[in-house]
């Protein structure tokens, strides 16, 4: 009997080292190694378990290639596009055909580096490989487009979804706004969200930051107020920041400072943001007591300076030419904050607004 158990005993060992050796040697397991660099943007790692793979006898499938190019997409740059091209082709040498999740995994990449070229190409690959681009296919050309400063083309792209029946929905639209109002184009940015609204498809905040982001381009403060009254209570603290500022910085200090109480009212977070935009009309205007007034009122709300914060103190007294100020108020900082890019340059403007005073003098 004893020696029964020892030969089963054996055998079952065997049989675990047997499936343990299959599992390592599945298209699963290697797909788990790939999806943990894709989670880490490790593209270059991604491909590395690829040819780790082949070298195995274990072909990649669908799967494995969209996993690498989301590695890749990640990263967001646009060295990365071409790279993922490269992976997508492989898999098509490999006699494998590209699914609608691969694809888009590669037209995320196009819109996280704005390469509009590369996402259009990857459109007429999915034509021409006959799988039919969803509506996370056109959010992402959108969205290359987008970046790239090319509203006409995005616009071009959501009017195409449109007429093949997708329900385009607020990301698409709020991609558009935002490609207007980088280009100041506030007329078709307001356009665009009239359309929206008459295709029945509801604004949500990113729609909102856009067109406030268009006012902002614009300089046109009134605008930007009409905006968020519309806006009514799915306005954000985000919205109030800009609104503030733009009313700030348009010499409206009262409109400013009654828009920080209605935020108060409605029970807003208030950031270091709010406050910074409240300051930005003091800063121009050289008024350094009323920026640090503003930024007392910050630290009693509990809300700590960030680097932006202090370079607008240091700004503002570059501004009024009161360098002895600015000294003041660098020495006393943290030499972490010392180094800040922001505070650097603003103490920069400081000694060079100084030279000049003595040079008009």
């Amino acid at each position: 009997g004893t020696r029964k158990s020892s030969s089963e005993a054996n055998i079952s060992a065997n049989n675990l080292l047997a499936i343990a050796a299959r599992l390592e040697g599945s298209v699963g397991t290697w797909n788990a190694k790939i999806d943990v660099c894709a989670r880490r943007g490790a593209g270059k790692d991604a491909e590395q378990l690829l040819r780790k793979m082949r070298s195995s006898r274990v072909s990649p499938d669908v799967v494995s290639y969209t996993t690498a190019i989301k590695a890749y997409a990640k990263r967001g740059t646009a060295g990365v596009v071409q790279a993922a091209e490269r992976l997508l082709e492989t898999a098509r040498q490999d006699g494998l055909k590209p699914d609608v999740v691969c694809f888009n995994a590669l037209l995320y990449a196009c819109a996280r580096a704005g390469d509009s070229a590369a996402a259009e190409r990857c459109l007429g690959s999915m034509t021409a490989d006959r799988v039919p681009p969803d509506l996370p296919s056109y959010n992402s050309v959108i969205q290359a487009c987008s970046k790239a400063s090319q509203p006409e083309r995005a616009e071009e792209w959501l009017e195409d979804a449109e007429s093949k029946g997708l329900h385009v929905g607020s990301q698409c639209y709020a991609s558009l706004i935002n490609a207007f109002a980088q280009e100041g184009r506030i007329e078709d940015a307001e356009r665009t969200l009239t359309l929206m609204k008459s295709r029945l498809v509801a604004p949500d905040l990113a729609c909102h930051h856009a067109i406030l982001k268009a006012c902002a381009r614009t300089e046109n403060p009134s605008r930007a107020m009409n905006w968020l009254q519309e806006m009514g209570s799915s306005a954000d603290t985000s919205c109030f920041n800009s609104v503030i500022g733009m009313q700030s910085i348009a010499g409206n200090a009262g409109v400013a400072r009654r828009l920080l109480s209605e935020m108060q009212r409605r029970g807003l977070e208030m950031n270091v943001r709010t406050y910074t935009s409240l300051a930005a009309g003091d800063e121009r205007s050289g008024n350094a007591q009323a920026v640090a007034a503003t930024f007392e009122g910050m630290e009693a709300a509990g809300i700590a300076w960030d680097s932006r914060a202090h370079a607008m103190l240091i700004s503002s007294c570059a501004h009024s030419r009161n360098r002895d100020a600015a000294v003041a108020h660098f020495n006393t900082l943290e030499p972490s904050m010392k180094s800040d890019a922001l505070v650097v340059a603003a103490f920069q403007r400081s000694s060079e607004n100084e030279r000049l005073a003595r040079e008009a003098a």
